[in-house]
């Protein structure tokens, strides 16, 4: 399998992809073309594949022009790539790209259906707490939702990630993609996962997040 940056020549086959995989996860929403194509534009929208084909996506997504606050959101795997540690692999990837190339003032940000329980568990283990009063610019899209409900201003809850877990996300990333590959344990597989997205091999990056770990240490 292969962890890399989608490319622009891939967004229609973004869009198909995850038009197909609302069929069996509704609680994936739809967002505009523009936004797919501004996060792939910007190389914040990551792919796994496995012998050529797309397993898994998911993308970082800016709320507004000189927001301070990005998203996590969009994660996708597919059915057959469920419970090996993808959507920990996103979460980790994600928040090192931000911290290095946006910054560390950058809050992190994730939005959740609370009946979606999967994600709500993910939520918990990235360590993720409430964000009480989210931007008005995390409700753009809403007027517009097919889901939106009628007793709500938004079908999810907002969530933000601490400085102390992103830290944790960002070391973790960096221990884990050492050697250019990443090693997924599960049961009685073993599933190594060559990276090839910029903030896992890039040595400038990875040293700046270094310093930056130091830099931040409690």
């Amino acid at each position: 399998m292969l962890l890399r940056v989608a490319r622009l020549d891939e967004v229609d086959k973004l869009l198909a992809l995850y038009e197909t995989a609302r069929v069996e996860s509704p609680f994936l929403l739809p967002r505009p073309k523009a936004d797919f194509k501004e996060a792939v534009t910007h190389g914040r929208f990551f792919v796994v594949e496995d012998d050529g084909t797309l397993v898994a996506a998911s993308a970082i997504f800016d709320y507004a022009v000189n927001l301070p606050f990005v998203e996590l959101g969009d994660t996708y795997v597919a059915p057959s790539h469920r419970g090996l540690g993808l959507q920990g692999v996103f979460f980790r990837v994600r928040t090192a790209h931000v911290v290095a190339t946006q910054g560390d003032h950058i809050g992190i940000t994730t939005a959740i259906d609370p009946q979606n329980e999967p994600s709500l568990a993910n939520k918990t283990k990235c360590g993720f707490d409430r964000w009480l009063e989210p931007s008005s610019a995390a409700f753009d899209s809403c007027p517009t939702c097919a889901r939106r409900p009628s007793d709500r201003t938004c079908c999810c809850d907002f969530y933000t990630l601490p400085p102390e877990r992103k830290r944790e996300a960002v070391e973790e990333m960096l221990t884990a993609t050492a050697s250019g590959s990443l090693r997924l344990i599960r049961a009685s597989r073993t599933i190594d996962i060559r990276v090839e997205c910029r903030v896992c091999v890039d040595p400038e990056l990875r040293e700046d997040l270094r310093e930056w770990l130091a830099a931040t240490a409690p």
